[in-house]
């Protein structure tokens, strides 16, 4: 046994170092928290290894796509509230308690799933989160993915992300799938399952069985078997999840910490919102006759907040406990980046913020989320941390929420206006704090540092909202009025105020361009001149419908009063 750990600590050696000298030039392909593993983490190149039969050679060409792929993926950047927050409640793909060997169970319900080429991004994102988050919060132990394929036909059986499945566990993340176990097949999916065998070597196969609901219990308790599944276990899948749910994979009060970091070192996005996290931002005394708005934090889950500290425990014993903050959002930029013309960027004292006053955002109300970036550029020598706050949490998924840009760099922020809260973004606002830090700070130094600071040395800059109709759903209403089909007074209302908003937006954008010739001014001018005749004509078309529809109404209802 001695020498077989000391040959495979040989091999882990040989694999780092060859990593480094074949790949030392090409480092800034990789993601700084993935090379750092690489450097520290002895049982992350083990898993490489194990799965490739000791071979370094294939283990380090697996080990550089499997980086190259993280880094493009995001792996390190993904969160709780990164992911769409319906495939945590829809409860077709969790983690619930253990099998006989303590392999962790993520059980994949087949009934709930209904193929949509659509949501397969943002379902490889969710698959990639609860697989990371297993895996760093559980070094070593393995999972038993388990396919309940009760009750399903062709419409829940999806190869693709079937294909993706077992390419996370082949290259992404090796070493850790235990079993893959398929309940109670129907026979109109023994095909497709033998197009899934296919793809899998030889040894890859031996991992996958077919069982039944009595056969289960070979593999795991009864008592920890779901009753859906042969099982006595009653529990019914909800999220957040329940305490029950995270003591059944071995999250207690005693995996928690104080120190909240996530996996990739970054700023704890489920903790920065949590009401706890530091202080509610508010608005300076308004005067009496003002409203008052309250910036608030989004709200956090438990399972988000389980997780991440377990995650913190867990690193902090394969890591150095000096790692400081680093943010990934962050991208060094030149000092002599192209500046956005004036009315668009707004500099204070240690941030440029692009866009200045407010966050636009444009598409249909029936649309999913819709994405608006905000940009952060440091103006100061110094390090500065900032803090991204909104008067509505529940409408909103921002990521990062928080963290530290360098001197001369920027970062950008992500914006996401969730589906079903259109209408009600002109009410809301959102607020970007800032502050100088003197000194390097760790992840909970500064979740702290936001608690304690003076308001005094916080730096607060607000933006509105507003929603802009994009010009499809826009035509498809002045189709609507020419085709003769019924107009609401809303919709035409809407229809005035996005032309409104267009109109002021190219004024906006015409009134800096300073450097343009008297013959480019004076095409501007004709364009707004015509969508300005443009919008006369709309609002008196609308106005005469209108007056007619009130009219006939007026008409229809005599008739009806008196004749009838």
């Amino acid at each position: 046994m001695a020498e077989e750990n000391e040959l495979e600590a040989k091999r882990i050696d040989e694999l780092r170092q060859r990593f480094f000298h074949e790949n030392g030039a090409i480092l800034q392909e990789f993601d700084e928290q993935d090379v750092k593993r690489v450097r520290d983490e002895d049982f992350w190149l083990s898993c490489f290894l194990k799965s490739r039969k000791q071979d370094v050679d294939i283990a380090l060409s697996v080990l550089v796509e499997c980086l190259r792929w993280r880094k493009s993926f995001g792996v390190n950047e993904l969160t709780e509230r990164s992911v769409d927050r319906r495939l945590f409640e829809a409860g077709f793909l969790f983690p619930y308690n253990r099998d006989k060997d303590g392999n962790t169970l993520i059980i994949y319900i087949g009934k709930l799933y209904k193929k949509d080429p659509q949501q397969h991004p943002e379902l490889k994102r969710y698959l990639v989160f609860l697989l990371e988050k297993h895996v760093k919060m559980f070094p070593g132990r393995k999972v038993t993915f388990l396919f309940d394929m009760q009750d399903t036909g062709l419409s829940n059986m999806d190869l693709d992300f079937v294909k993706f499945i077992i390419s996370c566990f082949r290259d992404y993340f090796p070493w850790t799938l235990a079993w893959l176990v398929v309940v109670e097949m129907p026979w109109i999916l023994s095909a497709t399952w033998k197009i899934v065998k296919s793809w899998l070597s030889p040894e890859a196969v031996k991992k996958i069985r077919f069982l039944n609901k009595p056969e289960l219990l070979d593999l795991v308790d009864e008592d920890k078997l779901l009753v859906r599944l042969g099982g006595t276990d009653p529990y019914e899948y909800s999220y957040p999840p329940t305490k029950e749910a995270l003591v059944s994979l071995g999250i207690t009060e005693s995996t928690n910490t104080e120190d909240n970091l996530i996996e990739n070192g970054t700023v704890n996005q489920g903790n920065d919102f949590d009401d706890d996290s530091c202080e509610d931002a508010r608005e300076e005394a308004p005067p009496s006759n003002t409203k008052k708005v309250t910036f608030e934090d989004a709200p956090s889950t438990a399972a988000d907040q389980s997780l991440e500290n377990a995650s913190s425990q867990s690193n902090s014993k394969q890591r150095n406990n000096s790692t400081k903050l680093t943010l990934r959002a962050v991208s060094s930029r030149s000092s002599q980046r192209r500046a956005p013309p004036d009315g668009f960027t707004r500099t204070g004292s240690l941030l440029s913020i692009t866009p200045a006053e407010e966050l636009v955002f444009t598409g249909t109300t029936s649309t999913g989320e819709i994405l608006q970036s905000l940009s952060l550029t440091n103006n100061t020598l110094s390090t500065v941390a900032f803090k991204v706050k909104t008067t509505s949490p529940e409408s909103y998924r921002v990521r990062p929420s928080s963290g530290i840009i360098p001197a001369n760099s920027s970062a950008d922020v992500s914006v996401f206006l969730q589906p079903g809260h259109a209408a009600s973004v002109v009410k809301d606002k959102f607020l970007v704090m800032s502050t100088e830090l003197q000194d390097d700070k760790s992840p909970s130094e500064l979740a702290a540092l936001w608690k304690t600071i003076p308001k005094a040395n916080i730096v607060e800059h607000r933006l509105r909202c507003r929603f802009l109709a994009s010009s499809s759903q826009l035509s498809g209403q002045y189709s609507d009025i020419a085709e003769g089909k019924p107009v609401t007074l809303s919709m035409a209302i809407d229809s005035i105020q996005a032309l409104q908003r267009q109109l002021s937006d190219v004024e906006k954008k015409a009134s800096t361009s300073e450097g343009m010739g008297g013959e480019g001014l004076d095409t501007s001018n004709r364009k707004i001149s015509h969508i300005e005749t443009g919008l006369n004509v709309f609002i008196k078309v609308q106005l005469g419908l209108f007056s007619a529809m009130i009219v006939l109404f007026a008409i229809v209802m005599y008739y009806a009063t008196f004749l009838i």
